[in-house]
């Protein structure tokens, strides 16, 4: 995959104590000077997380995930 293709971006944030998982099509993320976070669909910003609340982001493309199940 390309990164000019799009894929599901998870962005987790931290607001009152509480996360929130939130998933978007895109092709990037970044973060700003300021530690700003933005998703981005080619030029486009499609989402904007200020650094305060950013816990977290990952492209499902290149996410593995690994788990265990205990009895």
């Amino acid at each position: 995959m390309s990164d000019r293709d799009t894929t599901t971006i998870t962005i987790t944030v931290l607001i009152d104590g509480t996360q929130y998982v939130r998933q978007v099509e895109g092709t990037h993320w970044r973060r700003d000077d300021e530690r700003t976070v933005y998703v981005y669909d080619g030029d486009t910003t499609v989402l904007e997380v200020d650094a305060e609340y950013f816990v977290e982001a990952a492209r499902e493309d290149r996410v593995e995930t690994i788990s265990t199940v205990t009895q």
